[in-house]
């Protein structure tokens, strides 16, 4: 989390977290701080049962959750168009960023996409939690998600 505040307090979101080979949209990571801050607070608080001790079960698992929370800004930005050959018809530019500015890996970029993919339902449960609904009421619609959402465990 300290690399991701650096970032932050720096300026260097839209530097970091782009894609160099060509020119993308400039997200707006003003707020981006609640989502990294959000994934610190569940990891430092993680007890048997919490919704971190329940999603994050591996290492591989934290990483992906880091990940996730480092390209929230790209989540409001939409897909990408398909220009020329390399370019993945209607992917979304957070899969585009993750791929080509940051070198992630085909399964992680299958998460990021699920992700972008899920967002309205996502930002649903996230806001039924902040309403204080039980936790365990949200463990099955999770599964309806597309199956590369679903952390690594």
């Amino acid at each position: 989390m300290n690399a991701l505040k650096l970032i932050d307090r720096l300026g260097l979101y839209n530097t970091v977290f782009t894609d160099p080979t060509k020119e993308v949209p400039i997200p707006d990571s003003s707020e981006w701080r609640i989502a990294y801050n959000l994934l610190s607070t569940l990891q430092n608080s993680e007890t048997p049962g919490s919704i971190y001790h329940t999603l994050i079960r591996s290492e591989e698992a934290r990483f992906q959750a880091w990940i996730l929370a480092a390209l929230v800004p790209w989540a409001a930005i939409a897909k990408t168009k398909k220009a020329g050959a390399k370019a993945i018809e209607n992917e979304p530019y957070v899969t585009d960023v993750a791929r080509r500015g940051i070198a992630l890996d085909s399964k992680t970029c299958s998460i990021l996409t699920g992700a972008f993919e899920n967002r309205k339902e996502i930002t649903y449960l996230k806001d039924a939690i902040d309403q204080a609904e039980p936790w365990s009421k949200f463990r099955s619609p999770i599964h309806h998600f597309s199956p590369t959402l679903l952390i690594s465990r």
